[in-house]
């Protein structure tokens, strides 16, 4: 809704907008506004935005009604004025615009208060205020929320007698998010430099998290996040990107501007490094890509030529492994062709450690763990002890307790296959 060129306010408290605010204010304006308060009361402005073509478009501030009233104060320019205080009942505001450029305008909250009195002097934005008393030597505290610091204006304010007028003894406290930091508390909150509003152009922020020895760090992201909190020391990153090299032992792999639509062509490969003697084990969360066009492939020896799996369509694929034998690492790589797409995936991996016993080993098949707390490696191959497994490298309450009193569902294979051993053996 536009704002009028030319109003009274008589409410004791409200708002006063440059025309078609924020929009462009238009050009060739003299716009008049006058704030009347009861007679034994002041007007308090409190400047929230103000954007105006600096030198040539100007808001006069003067301290009543009539156009040769004492002026307070002229204002041009986008820096945000400071809050101004009439010595009577009316204030008045004139707003004048050339014929050229036009800029967003202002928004300028108002408040009478009586003359005993301080004006009201709000809730910091990004901040809280303790008290409400604005009498003559009363105080009102402030307090920054949480990642942002204090910028400009005290804590604690006192409503004092100054030079015959009433006033607060100090600015209101300014909260703002800080670019970069040195943060030793052992919790808190890391915010771009003008959240929740834009940042800046041209920064380069840096922050610096400080834990006790031997105390590790933990990063929860609320909006740019994988879904999962990470510990540091895993891989995590801001942008779903196509393809990258991967080392450490757990982390999410999304597919390009995931949870958005995947764009059209893309051939992404992600390589994923772990330590020696150890796999990967994969874990779908969200799958879907258009049946029988676009592909995840997954390999474990850099060859997509004959994978370990092709999976397309959207349904969602069961957790599976790669990297165990030799090469210690596993490899996917996707592909988008020219037409539909959707939201693709969402996949986080951890490693696996194989667990097994120099003594009487046999090569037999593996066969999954009870409990599916263990990858699915029916049909290979390699050379274990019979009463080990793969497991991943953390542990999941109640499986030692399961395996020692269930017997392996194969376990008279197993124990064949050990009197073969001990009959082949010298004496």
């Amino acid at each position: 809704m536009e704002f009028s060129c030319f109003f009274n306010f008589t409410s004791p408290w409200g708002t006063v907008l440059s025309p078609n605010y924020p929009g462009p204010y238009g050009s060739s304006l003299h716009c008049v506004w006058l704030i009347v308060a009861s007679a034994e009361s002041r007007v308090h402005l409190a400047f929230n935005d103000f954007d105006v073509e600096p030198q040539f478009d100007f808001l006069a501030v003067k301290d009543g009604a009539a156009a040769e009233a004492p002026l307070l104060g002229s204002f041009s320019g986008s820096r945000v004025p400071p809050g101004i205080t009439s010595s009577g009942p009316v204030a008045r505001l004139e707003f004048q615009s050339d014929h050229s450029m036009e800029r967003r305008g202002f928004n300028i909250t108002f408040t009478t208060f009586r003359h005993n009195e301080c004006p009201d002097p709000g809730v910091p934005v990004n901040g809280k205020r303790f008290g409400d008393s604005l009498q003559l030597g009363s105080s009102v505290s402030f307090l920054c929320d949480e990642g942002f610091i204090r910028t400009h204006g005290a804590e604690t304010v006192t409503c004092v007698l100054q030079e015959g007028s009433v006033v607060w003894d100090n600015a209101v406290l300014r909260c703002e998010a800080p670019c970069g930091g040195h943060l030793t508390s052992p919790s808190g909150t890391i915010l771009s430099p003008g959240w929740p509003g834009f940042y800046k152009d041209s920064l380069s922020c840096a922050w610096v998290i400080e834990a006790q020895p031997g105390y590790p760090i933990k990063i929860t992201f609320d909006r740019c996040s994988p879904p999962n909190p990470l510990g540091l020391g895993g891989f995590w990153g801001f942008q779903a990107l196509c393809g990258g090299y991967i080392r450490g032992s757990s982390g999410t792999i999304l597919s390009p501007g995931f949870p958005d639509f995947y764009p059209n062509n893309l051939n992404c490969t992600w390589t994923i490094e772990t330590s020696h003697g150890k796999g990967v084990f994969f874990t779908f969360h969200t799958f879907h890509l258009e049946n029988g066009h676009d592909y995840l492939l997954i390999t474990e020896n850099s060859s997509f030529a004959q994978p370990l799996q092709q999976l397309t369509g959207s349904q969602l694929p069961a957790p599976l492994s790669a990297g165990l034998f030799g090469n210690f690492s596993a490899q996917i790589r996707f592909i988008s062709d020219f037409s539909m797409s959707y939201e693709g995936f969402n996949i986080t991996f951890s490693v696996l450690s194989c667990q097994f016993s120099t003594q009487g080993r046999t090569e037999i098949p593996i066969f999954p763990v009870e409990l599916g707390l263990a990858p699915s490696l029916t049909g290979r191959a390699v050379a274990i002890d019979a009463a080990e497994t793969w497991l991943p490298d953390h542990p999941f309450p109640g499986l030692e307790m399961e395996r020692q009193q269930k017997p392996h569902p194969n376990q008279s294979i197993l124990s064949g296959l050990q009197q073969r051993d001990n009959d082949k053996s010298p004496p």
